[in-house]
């Protein structure tokens, strides 16, 4: 899921602040993207949702200042 930000942020980074958890198969994940675009550092917010069945991530949703990767990344 994360090949094509490896590919256009160099030393990419997800370090969450917080992590909560919402139900018996549901992790919330608060926090920052960081790393080197070509344009300049990433520096994002990012809210992660896993979903976890019979101990495998069966879902798996993002939310996250996207507009901040494309100035860094120069798309």
């Amino acid at each position: 899921m994360f090949g094509p930000i490896l590919s256009d942020v160099e030393s990419f980074t997800a370090v969450p602040d917080e992590i909560l958890s919402l139900d018996e198969n549901r992790v919330l994940a608060l926090g920052r993207h960081g790393g080197q675009g070509a344009h300049g550092p990433v520096r994002a917010r990012f809210v992660h949702i896993w979903t976890v069945t019979d101990g495998l991530v069966s879902r798996y949703q993002q939310l996250a200042d996207t507009h901040s990767f494309r100035v860094a990344i120069g798309k």
